[in-house]
């Protein structure tokens, strides 16, 4: 993080530049025309104001030939190159060949299997969360178009149309997830290392780990403009809302999954040569609060992955646990310590390992897994400064589960792990954190180094860093590592919200509002990352750890069988379409031998077994770490190597207000995402903050057939405990999860509300909507009318639907605006010939008044001293305040020593 130091001033002026480029992030809009021999694609940015055009030959269509111009036309000279294509490209009759074939929102790239190239387009999309002034979308539909002209001839081959149909059962509309000018494949730690300004867009390469059209993409890399390239993430993204007193915090979690050793369940099992694990799925957490523009932002970064070696299972049959089997001793730990040496090269040191498998069993099954990774640490760490130790913690969530007590020891865990890690935060610290802080936050992991902002007496770090990240593995990475997961995401919410001072301590309650929220977007994270990889959701949601035991649910045993079920009979066909989709089978390149021929795909992933050259040998057995990452711990090599050419001004303002476009409050889009005070805070309650424990009425009382589905999840009281942990080595240690509350080493207790007992405890639900109110004495009835009074209370009017001709006359006003900047979005369908004769509206004042009338007024005369405090009142808004004075801060330093 060199540069952060060296190029701030710089960073700063670069939006500040009027020769700056009008750049909104990519080619959003795309136009598809056709003719007898090529493709036109015709792209466009967010507001329309710039175009460019991709041509695609189609004489050859198992070539693939594209020139990008690389030039930027604006309306007229696109209406003249559309027209002279429309001219150019007609024949008897006067009939024109030049044809708009459909429109689309991104390009995807290209494939090909046996005969010609497919070009895949994104033909719709859904708003799904913002980051800052950018949108990140859900791929509702896509259209796979073949270059060919004789599309029949293409087809003909029986081979070619099992490929085609084996690659379209992908399906791209189930949680794939773009943004036009927000790299979503890096984390935010990352996009913001240079200037903390989300208005400067990355330009660089993506992480290449994430994009899973990376192999459609291959062949348009270098050949054609950056903006027209659209990495496509897999995994999940879920956004939310916390309402503190109305003051917006946007809560965002992003899961993205590995295309490296991708999979399902009983055929991707622990890790290659080169590293990669299975089931390798990276997940952020962000909170920015929205009341700062782009520059409040925190964020945490977790891993979770296959145990890093040479074992498997065998799922052919229907056996409930089949055997895990070590098929290949490695006695260097060679793929253990690739996959280390790349996580410490992208995130940094310290690498926390949370091991969740069971270590006590009447005959060795997940165990062997912990000795195997034990192991692995233990060799590894040999060779590392004891500073830079892989940190080991084990503990068996199964056994503790028993007890009753795997939330409570997950939770001193996660708070240890934290301490070493630390979180991200763009913004400098608040000075009541300078002279009251919470021992908690004071001990969270600082890195030396970092940038410190001085002012006069005191210097604290301009922002925080994220250095190293918690690794947590179960078996199948699933359930219990899905709620570890949320248990290490609730202890950095606390942080979270108090680095942005909303809260005046960073421990949070279970059964607030916010964390409630936060486990319902991990429980739905959790769902869909089970689905992918196991072919059915979660057996053990969060709440089942809220107990003693799991019970005997009816719908874990059929997301069990069906899990099982998927394992055995479709995960074949599946495990192939991911092939054939990241290209890890190449048809083309592989021809003699087709996709469904193959018995296993294990040489696929193994090329060196054909070409021993090929294999990924270790350079040495002791010095596995190379000496490019050792030299920038503990912070990561990728942040390193950034540099101020990767970035491009982003006109924030453009892209995410369209002044031209008719809209309305219910259409905003976070007026519809998931907030706290429409769906979790009580009516009854008279604290509406997101924050404060709550009693949660028991559902036990009601009729079997008035028991909501256990889809959403609710929270009872939890009862008080205390857990404690010991001090940490740098070796690695072991969690005793029978660890009773009274064995107090850290000095610290968890306060989980009043005293009841967790064994007399159900997992209630959140209430239906449908549900009737009397059931509860109206406490059902959740929204923000319950809570507030309405507009015509408060005010004496009622508001109402404006008229037809008000609506009319807004239309009318908004359209002479639309033709005035000549857009052409709202006439995208009409005819080619109509759309380029159609002429612009020319506002022109016709007045014969003079300047000081409805068309004008001439400004009134302002003094030096006036503009002077009016000017520093739009800089203090636009930038940071101004620093205090040495004096100010000694007082308010009194101020706080006698509170």
């Amino acid at each position: 993080m060199e540069q952060i130091r060296e190029l701030p001033d710089e960073l700063e002026n670069v939006s500040e530049k009027t020769d700056a480029p009008d750049f909104d992030g990519g080619l959003s809009h795309l136009v598809l025309y056709e003719t007898p021999t090529r493709y036109y694609i015709v792209g466009s940015n967010a507001v329309q104001s710039r175009f460019k055009v991709l041509k695609i030959d189609r004489s050859e269509p198992k070539e693939l030939v594209i020139h990008d111009d690389r030039v930027e036309y604006n309306e007229g000279e696109l209406a003249d190159l559309l027209t002279s294509l429309d001219q150019g490209n007609r024949g008897k009759g006067n009939k024109s060949t030049f044809v708009r074939r459909l429109s689309a929102f991104g390009l995807l790239g290209f494939v090909r299997f046996l005969e010609g190239y497919f070009m895949v387009l994104v033909t719709k999309r859904r708003k799904v969360a913002t980051i800052g002034y950018h949108f990140v979308y859900k791929i509702e539909e896509t259209e796979t178009v073949p270059l060919a002209a004789d599309i029949a001839a293409v087809a003909s081959s029986p081979h070619e149309q099992r490929y085609h149909k084996t690659f379209q059962s992908i399906d791209l509309s189930s949680n794939f997830y773009y943004s036009h000018s927000y790299d979503i494949t890096h984390t935010l730690q990352h996009n913001m290392a240079l200037g903390n300004n989300l208005e400067l867009v990355s330009g660089g390469e993506p992480a290449w780990r994430f994009v899973w059209n990376e192999y459609l993409l291959k062949q348009l890399l270098g050949n054609i403009g950056n903006d027209w390239i659209v990495p496509v993430i897999h995994g999940y993204v879920c956004q939310s809302e916390i309402t503190v007193f109305s003051r917006c915090v946007l809560l965002t979690v992003l899961a993205r999954r590995s295309n490296r050793f991708a999979g399902t369940r009983f055929l991707k099992r622990g890790a290659n040569p080169q590293g990669h694990v299975a089931n390798e799925i990276e997940v952020e957490q962000i909170l920015h609060d929205t009341t700062h523009r782009n520059r409040r932002f925190t964020s945490f970064v977790q891993i979770r992955g296959s145990v890093p070696g040479y074992w498997s299972q065998e799922g052919s049959k229907m056996v409930p646990k089949p055997p895990i089997v070590i098929h290949r001793h490695d006695p260097f730990s060679a793929s253990a310590g690739a996959h280390f040496r790349d996580l410490l090269g992208r995130y940094g040191s310290p690498i926390c390992c949370l091991n969740l498998v069971k270590k006590r069993e009447q005959r060795k099954h997940e165990s062997l897994l912990t000795e195997e990774l034990l192991g692995a640490i233990g060799f590894l760490n040999q060779f590392l400064p004891a500073d830079q130790h892989i940190r080991y913690t084990g503990f068996d969530m199964s056994r503790a589960n028993k007890r009753g007590v795997a939330l409570d020891n997950l939770e001193v865990i996660a708070r240890r792990l934290v301490k070493h890690c630390g979180f991200f935060c763009s913004f400098p610290e608040l000075f009541c954190h300078l002279f009251r802080c919470d021992p908690f936050y004071r001990d969270v992991q600082r890195v030396p180094g970092e940038e410190l902002v001085d002012v006069g007496f005191v210097s604290f770090p301009a922002f925080r860093q994220q250095h190293g990240t918690i690794r947590i593995n179960c078996v199948d990475c699933l359930d219990r590592t899905n709620t570890a997961a949320f248990v290490v995401g609730k202890c950095v919410l606390g942080l979270q919200v108090y680095a942005l001072g909303l809260t005046d301590s960073p421990h949070l309650d279970f059964d607030t509002d916010a964390v409630r929220m936060l486990e319902d977007m991990f429980e739905d994270i959790g769902n869909v990352l089970a689905l992918q990889y196991g072919g059915s959701q979660l057996v053990h949601r969060v709440d089942s750890y809220r107990q003693h035991g799991w019970g005997t649910n009816s719908k874990d045993w059929m997301r069990t069988i069906s899990r099982y079920y998927s394992n055995t009979f479709s995960d074949f066909e599946k495990q192939a379409a991911i092939n054939l989709f990241l290209g890890v089978f190449e048809p083309a390149a592989l021809h003699r031998v087709h996709l469904w021929d193959l018995q296993t795909d294990y040489f696929l992933h193994h090329p060196w077994i054909h070409d021993p050259s090929k294999h990924p040998r270790a350079k040495s057995y002791s010095q596995w770490l190379t000496p490019d990452i050792t030299h920038r711990l503990p912070a990561a090599q990728e942040a390193a190597v950034q540099s101020i050419d990767h970035y491009v001004p982003f006109d924030a303002f453009a892209a995410h207000y369209k002044t031209y476009q008719l809209g309305s409050f219910k259409e905003i889009f976070t007026s519809l995402i998931p907030n706290t005070i429409g769906d979790y805070m009580p009516t009854t309650t008279h604290d509406p903050s997101p924050f404060t424990a709550r009693s949660r009425p028991a559902m036990s009382i009601l009729p079997v057939a008035m028991l909501p589905s256990a889809t959403s999840v609710d929270r009872l009281d939890s009862g008080t405990v205390s857990a404690n942990f010991s001090s940490d080595g740098t070796h690695g240690s072991d969690f005793d999860e029978g660890m009773s509350s009274s064995e107090a080493t850290e000095g610290f207790t968890l306060d989980r509300g009043r005293s009841q007992s967790r064994a007399f405890q159900t997992a209630p639900s959140r209430i239906p909507s449908k549900m009737p109110s009397s059931a509860f004495d109206n406490t059902a009835r959740t929204g923000f009318r319950y809570k507030f009074k309405t507009f015509e209370e408060t005010y004496g009017v009622k508001l109402k639907e404006p008229s037809a001709m008000d609506r009319q006359l807004y239309q009318r006003y908004a359209k002479i605006y639309h033709n005035a900047t000549r857009d052409l979005s709202g006439v995208a369908s009409e005819k080619l010939s109509d759309r380029v004769r159609s002429s612009s509206t020319h506002l022109v004042q016709r007045s014969v008044f003079t300047s000081d009338s409805s068309y004008g007024v001439t400004p009134p005369t302002v003094n030096r001293r006036s503009r002077e405090i009016y000017r520093d009142f739009v800089e203090r808004g636009a930038k940071d305040p101004e620093r205090p004075s040495v004096a100010n801060m000694e007082m308010y330093r009194r101020f706080i020593s006698l509170t």
